[in-house]
């Protein structure tokens, strides 16, 4: 290591050679110095400065810097303070003062319009020299001083600290910086040039004053970079509030740090922030990464002399300086201590000035360029390989360093400006960047939501590596620190009003930026879903992970908010509120963003993570990331419940406007890909629980305990398709599956389009999407029903009776004795529908009757003791009741074979199946569709399963609490007539007996026509119109002999039989209600493929044979042909072919 004497006499012959070679030029300024003393005297200093830059490189200490000196040990440290102690001891501080103040009155002569030609010249290169001079000797000593290891050691830094910061020495270097760049843009205007250009001088003044506005620059942004480090590791010394609080520990009895209060007045009163703006937009300008062919936003042009890292170092200290302003802001403003309140107001009004506005907003104007939203020069234009490579490695530097460039110009621009407009910190003026051309006479906060959804678009563009001209590749954002990511917390703090005002599209806007951004950084950071790669440094995932829960409850949050405003608009009918800050302008703005397709990609990767920590063999971050995605669905289902995001809309026109009704074909909408993934995921869930019923089932028969049924034979075990690992691995999570549940009846209740807008894509649609609801529904159903008193009895309710009501709604909107109709209806399971309503209007009891202990057992014969008694539900079901009815009664309406089907599930099944309504029901609707003995069983094991439930369900006390007294007797009145035409009542009132034109049996014809006559009648009764009913009406509704007879305990008796009762047995719908032609989805149940970004960026490949089911790869080909495609291949192709000749 050096000796200090070394050091101090290196330390003056570098001052001594600098004064020397200053001088020269004003010894005799009104006429040319003798070029042969210049050289030597420039030679000299030359020679003192290398020898001083050799001294400095062992410590790594150089001119350039633009990031705090890493100090690592005790040696390094001592090295440190060795080199700040052979600056003091020479005089180097005092030596500054000099200089600098020397330096004003040389630029000041300069500028002088009255000077002579030779005395521009001499006195500008003199302080030019002197600039140089002074930059380079306090560079590498605020190089020693700007290090955390500073505040550590305060007691032997401090008075070094004192000498190089004190308030004399910071001012003279603002005022020398400030008069340099005024000198610098002087000397760049045409009558100064043509004024010194007579002179022949051989030094050109301009490129000389800018070079040396550069680099005194750079020594004025480490001056400002030093002063706020230092300030920002006291505050933290002593205690701060977390990141992300805008509270301090409270009961603190620290003190406050004196160097912090007298810091921040210093930098105050030098203002030296300022002046280091206004030198480095003079020149270097704003050229940190600067793109080929991109204006460096300075005012004079930068020397091709100078050196690259003097071009980005200045901007990049001040930016550094400007970050580090963050948590010391936030925690003296809520600091009560003496000294804190005066210490925030002064670093606010340092950083408030104008001309630090006019750098952030060169910042932010620069990041939005090279982002590609402002054009940023003419041309194609390309990097040579050298460039590219230098590109590269600046990106991987800052990403290693966790330094980067783009997240910090947004967190210093738009990002303050927010957290002062929030109350978070303060800077004057609010730190509002300079208005835009089209931001005049706007209000003030719209430009700050402007600028913040510019910016998060420009950081996603980045992101994605689609810079200016495709020169940039991606940014691995994701491996940032989520505490620098302001982004994804914008929306907190503001005011309720902001929701109804223009600026309320912007910020939902600059919230789905930044979800896009977080949803696509995680992509990139999981492993491939079929792929075997091992992530060696999972960090950057879960990092990744927790930005997109976060963007995800900020996302959730804007539309609450947004939908209570739009209440608001709409209660006080505001036209102009609602044009500017509606539910359409906003939709707008977010489809811009793209927020439907990235709510359906969150989504996507929160399935595929629970898969993957499902899956044997799972690391244990993978675990750590499923459980942070854990909230995503439904977080993401309360975004598009919010803002009622559609399911279908016309085809987008240019910017994301949408057309209106009628004005083409119907496409997805905002949630139409989400809702795909979501029925996915729901039909896959769906088959492992029916599949796990059915198991149960076989085992009770066999006497085989619960938990330990096998696959009987390995064909059949093979034949199933294997089910996402999430599911495969065990009863589903109740968050996962409270979250599917209520995804599908959150996509239920949709507005159907009108008859002409209503296509091949919308029906597909809906039909796969009731499939999957309706299957879940039933299970939720049964399964609230046997715990009456658990938490999801309601949200299952919901479901069902969601279910029900579109079963009603489609059966009333489509033409009697459809088909398709037909099997659209079948493959919705609805006696499962019914059976499920059953045992939740048998489960119901009224809290208020219910004993202490709950509903009353049945008690034994002796007395002695009592079944268990089940639990006293506190809900009900309102809207299940009326719901079942109506669904039955209008199957039954639509058609003979649906009739017929209704009729066999009301009445027990006959000793024999060789009857016509056998033969009705087996023969399924579709005329020569091809049926297997599996379908045909399970058409068998159907009938009669509502025979013992229906009766028991519309006498039951949840039917008379409900209120609706005529469902209740439509529905008896339906059972009725099923009896009568079966031989169990008095023949001929229920119909004509002609029979029908199509072959059903007779008695099906006359329930069909019974059925009709009872929703006419209700029709009138909900009318509110009085009359008697007709004579078949009023037959109906009348109780028969013998009806309702029996005990009370011997009916609870049966109502608990039909809640343990399994659910009927799974109906082979008609192909025809399975067909897709038009939405891209994998046709195997059970698919468990989430990986790409959608279902329609799947490659897809159509089945080979019937060429209407698609297939994300062979696996689930196989798996579905073993299922049961293998036969109904046939009908499908044959299905399809109709539905092309029929146009649908």
């Amino acid at each position: 290591m050096v000796t200090l004497q070394a050091l101090e006499d290196a330390w003056r012959v570098y001052m001594r050679c600098a004064d020397r070679l200053c001088n020269i030029y004003v010894e005799r300024s009104l006429w040319q110095p003798p070029q042969r003393e210049v050289r030597l005297r420039t030679d000299a200093f030359q020679d003192a400065r290398r020898t001083l830059l050799a001294l400095a490189k062992p410590l790594s200490y150089e001119e350039a810097w633009y990031v705090p000196t890493k100090v690592l040990n005790d040696e390094a440290a001592a090295a440190r303070l060795q080199w700040l102690t052979g600056a003091r001891q020479s005089g180097v501080a005092a030596w500054l003062l000099r200089t600098l103040r020397a330096l004003l009155a040389r630029t000041a002569t300069a500028s002088n319009p009255a000077t002579t030609a030779w005395a521009v010249c001499n006195n500008a290169d003199s302080a030019c020299a002197a600039s140089d001079a002074a930059s380079t000797a306090l560079s590498l000593c605020l190089a020693a001083l700007c290090t955390a290891r500073s505040v550590q050691d305060w007691a032997a830094t401090a008075p070094h600290a004192a000498a190089l910061l004190d308030p004399a020495l910071l001012t003279a270097l603002a005022q020398a910086a400030r008069a340099m760049a005024d000198l610098a843009r002087h000397t760049a205007l045409p009558g100064t040039q043509a004024l010194v250009g007579a002179t022949r001088s051989p030094r050109p003044t301009a490129p000389g004053c800018a070079k040396a506005c550069a680099r005194l620059s750079l020594a004025a942004s480490q001056a400002f970079s030093t002063v706020m480090l230092l300030i920002d590791k006291h505050v933290e010394g002593c205690g701060r509030a977390p990141a992300g609080c805008d509270k301090t520990p409270a009961g603190r009895t620290q003190p406050l740090p004196e160097p912090v209060p007298a810091l921040a007045e210093a930098l105050r009163e030098s203002g030296l922030a300022a002046a280091a703006a206004r030198a480095i937009l003079t020149c270097p300008g704003v050229q940190f990464m600067l793109m080929k062919g991109q204006a460096p936003r300075c005012a004079v042009a930068v020397p091709e002399a100078l050196e690259p890292l003097n071009c980005s170092a200045p901007a990049w200290n001040f930016l550094v300086a400007l970050s580090s302003f963050w948590q010391p802001g936030i925690a003296l403003r809520n600091d009560p201590r003496p000294g804190a309140a005066e210490a925030a107001e002064a670093l606010g009004e340092a950083l408030g000035d104008h001309e630090v506005a006019e750098l952030r907003a060169a910042m932010l104007e620069t990041l939005w360029e090279q982002a590609g939203l402002r054009p940023g020069g003419e041309g194609e234009l390309r990097l040579n390989e050298a460039e590219r490579t230098a590109l590269c490695r600046a990106y991987e530097r800052t990403c290693q360093d966790r330094e980067d460039l783009h997240i910090r110009i947004v967190a210093v621009t738009v990002g303050l400006w927010h957290g002062a407009y929030q109350g978070m910190l303060y800077i004057e003026g609010g730190g509002v960047l300079p208005p835009l051309l089209d931001e005049t006479g706007v209000p003030s906060d719209l430009p700050l939501a402007r600028r913040t959804a510019r910016s998060a678009e420009a950081v996603c563009r980045l992101h994605r590596g689609q810079g200016m001209w495709g020169q940039y590749g991606r940014l691995d954002l994701s491996a940032l620190p989520h505490g620098r990511l302001h982004l994804f917390f914008v929306d907190k703090g503001l005011p309720p009003f902001v929701w109804a005002s223009a600026s309320a599209p912007h910020w939902a806007e600059a919230v789905a930026w930044a979800l896009v951004t977080a949803v696509e950084a995680l992509a990139r950071n999981l492993p491939e879903p079929d792929g075997a790669e091992v992530l060696e440094e999972p960090f950057a995932a879960l990092l990744a992970a927790v930005a997109v829960a976060g963007a995800l409850a900020s996302a959730e949050r804007v539309a609450h908010n947004l939908r209570a405003a739009w209440r608001f608009m709409g209660a006080a009918k505001d036209p102009a509120a609602a044009s500017s800050a509606g539910r359409e302008a906003v939709l707008t703005r977010l489809r811009c963003a793209g927020l439907g397709p990235s709510l359906d990609h969150a989504l996507r990767l929160a399935y595929a993570a629970a898969d993957r920590a499902a899956a044997p063999g799972a690391a244990g971050w993978e675990a750590q990331v499923a459980c942070l995605l854990e909230p995503v669905p439904a977080r993401v289902l309360a975004v598009v419940e919010q803002l009622g995001l559609d399911l279908l809309a016309p085809t987008s026109g240019p910017g994301g406007a949408r057309p209106g009704p009628g004005s083409g074909p119907l496409g997805l909408g905002d949630a139409g890909g989400l809702a795909v993934t979501v029925t996915k995921r729901a039909l896959a869930l769906a088959g492992r629980l029916e599949a796990g019923a059915t198991a149960e089932e076989e085992a009770e028969t066999k006497g085989v305990p619960p938990g330990t049924v096998a696959a009987e034979d390995g064909e059949s075990a093979a034949a199933a398709v294997p089910p996402p690992a999430s599911i495969r691995a065990g009863p589903p999570q109740p968050s996962h599956a409270a979250a599917l549940q209520h995804s599908v009846a959150a996509a239920l209740p949709v507005p159907r389009p009108g008859p002409g807008a209503w296509g091949p894509l919308a029906s597909e649609l809906e039909a796969l999407m009731l499939q999957a609801g309706s299957r879940l529904a039933a299970l939720a159903g049964a399964e609230a029903a046997a715990d009456v008193g658990g938490p999801t009895g309601l949200a299952s309710s919901r479901l069902l009776g969601n279910c029900l009501a579109y079963l009603n709604v489609l059966r009333r909107t489509s033409e009697d004795g459809s088909p398709l109709m037909e099997a659209r209806l079948l493959a919705l399971q609805p006696h499962r529908l019914a059976a499920a309503a059953c045992k939740l209007l048998c489960a119901w009891r009224d809290p208020a009757a219910a004993t202490p202990q709950g509903a009353a057992g049945a008690a034994s014969k002796d007395g002695d003791q009592k079944a268990p008694a089940r639990p006293a539900p506190t809900v009900s079901w309102p809207n299940v009741m009326p719901r079942v009815s109506m669904a039955l009664a209008r199957m039954a309406e639509h058609s003979p074979h649906l009739a017929s089907r209704v009729r066999s599930w009301l009445l027990p099944p006959p000793a024999n199946s060789g009857d016509c309504e056998a033969g009705a029901v087996a023969d399924g609707g579709d005329a020569g569709e091809a049926r297997t003995g599996g379908a045909g069983a399970a058409e068998l094991g159907a009938r009669g399963c509502l025979a013992q439930a229906w009766p028991l369900a519309m006498r039951s006390r949840a039917a008379a609490a409900a209120g609706k007294e005529d469902y209740a007797a439509v529905g008896l009145a339906l059972l009725r007539a099923a009896q009568e035409g079966s031989g169990g009542g008095e023949s001929g009132r229920g119909g004509s007996g002609d029979g029908s034109s199509d072959g059903s049996c007779p008695s099906a014809e006359r329930f069909r026509q019974a059925a009709a006559t009872l929703l006419q009648w209700l029709a009138v009764r909900e009318r509110g119109e009085q009359g008697p009913p007709t004579a078949l009406v009023a037959h109906l509704l009348s109780p028969r002999r013998g009806e309702d007879s029996g005990l009370v305990a011997a009916k609870e008796a049966a109502e608990a039989t039909v809640v343990a009762a399994p659910l009927p047995p799974l109906l082979a719908p008609p192909a025809a209600g399975r067909v897709l032609t038009q939405l891209l989805v994998c046709g195997a149940p059970g698919c468990g493929s989430f990986g790409s970004r959608s279902e329609a960026e799947i490659p897809l490949k159509r089945c080979g044979g019937c060429r209407a089911v698609r297939y994300c790869g062979a696996a689930c080909q196989r798996a579905h042909w073993r299922m049961g495609h293998k036969d109904e291949c046939g009908a499908m192709a044959a299905a399809l072919v109709l539905r092309v000749e029929g146009g649908g």
